[in-house]
């Protein structure tokens, strides 16, 4: 990651990331599911995370040493590639999340209003 221009980088890991959400939770299968995609995001995002740190240090470390312009360029889009990503994972959890807890509020709701016999 750190080697490749950040057009390859983009390309790559925006099949990487790219992680198909459900439209609707209507089963327990489906509830199952979004579980597990909730967790492979969370390792995604974990992993994008500690990745971007190490971009933004050797940031840091080429600014410095001012006879690496083009290196610290490459390295700038590189970095501004890895974080759009962790972005685009924290949109799909979030919204993945928001799905999950409507789910759970709507069967709350029909629990609550179901007559006890």
């Amino acid at each position: 990651m750190l080697e490749m221009s950040a057009s390859e980088l983009t390309d790559i890991l925006a099949e990487y990331i790219y992680t198909p959400i459900p439209v609707a939770i209507t089963s327990p299968d489906d509830m199952l599911k979004a579980g597990e995609i909730l967790a492979e995001i969370t390792n995604k995002y974990s992993y994008f995370m500690a990745v971007l740190m190490r971009m933004k240090i050797r940031v840091r470390e080429l600014r410095k040493d001012g006879s690496k312009k083009q290196e610290y360029d490459e390295m700038m889009g590189r970095r501004d590639s890895v974080e759009a990503c962790t972005q685009i994972l924290k949109q799909y959890y979030a919204g993945l999340s928001r799905m999950v807890s409507t789910r759970q509020e709507a069967l709350k709701e029909i629990n609550m209003s179901t007559p006890v016999t």
